[in-house]
């Protein structure tokens, strides 16, 4: 069996980017980025008062307090955000991504990228459902960090870059990854302007629809970049016929 991927499309980079719905993908990574920077602005202020409140027995809003009068529980609060981000980033970066980051790469070269885009983002919602919860009453906002952890599962944005050297031709990729990084980069620069004109708890609606958005988008309008038959032929491979191997587009083949 030949050639198992949807053929890169090649001509002007627009007419590709819309000829391949890959505009649509775009729309959905800004979607994203942006619902989820939305929350961002708090989550500095929420943790801290949330490890304060623990310190001191009861709520407590460190904000209230000027600079070097903030009392002690404050203070210790502080060292808690920090090692609690400490960890998390260790158990995400370190031993997560590199268990799962081959692993997803592998299955998403033969399954297809879009149950790994949908997946990746719906891991996503994950941490901004237990800032909503928290601040509903509802759980102890110490769940954020394990859920913060198990969104490296699957890397998003990497997945976006394998579904964009899928459908567009070397001389084009470069470009297509510059604007998927742009999206994302986007949404991140104006997601917390409006997250300053919002309460907390409505940031995290904001944050948690733009979620659900991207992963409805994704689900309707995007088309599969690698078609089933992928899998067909990763499993004649396995069984020595060399011939039927798929042909890998991550960001970083040649």
């Amino acid at each position: 069996m030949g050639e198992t991927t949807v053929p890169p499309m090649a001509g002007s980079l627009l007419s590709v980017l819309w000829s391949s719905r890959l505009v649509i993908l775009l729309f959905s990574m800004l979607i994203y980025s942006f619902g989820f920077a939305t929350l961002v602005p708090f989550l500095p202020t929420l943790s801290t008062n949330f490890f304060a409140s623990r310190h001191a027995g009861h709520s407590i809003d460190c904000e209230v307090y000027d600079v070097g009068q903030q009392p002690a529980a404050c203070q210790d609060a502080h060292a808690d955000v920090v090692q609690w981000t400490s960890w998390t980033s260790l158990v995400a970066n370190t031993f997560i991504s590199f268990v799962f980051s081959p692993l997803i790469g592998d299955l998403s070269d033969t399954y297809g990228r879009k149950p790994f885009i949908i997946g990746g983002l719906a891991l996503s919602t994950l941490p901004v459902a237990v800032v909503f919860m928290y601040l509903t009453d509802r759980v102890s906002l110490l769940w954020y960090y394990p859920c913060n952890a198990l969104t490296s599962i699957i890397s998003t944005i990497v997945v976006y870059l394998s579904y964009t050297a899928d459908v567009l031709a070397p001389q084009h990729r470069t470009a297509g990854f510059g604007l998927i990084i742009a999206a994302f980069s986007l949404g991140f620069m104006v997601g917390p302007l409006l997250g300053q004109l919002v309460k907390p708890t409505t940031a995290a609606i904001i944050s948690g629809a733009g979620c659900l958005a991207s992963i409805a988008v994704v689900a309707v309008a995007v088309p599969e970049s690698r078609p089933p038959t992928a899998a067909a032929a990763a499993a004649s491979h396995a069984d020595g016929n060399s011939s039927a191997r798929p042909q890998r587009t991550r960001p970083l083949d040649a």
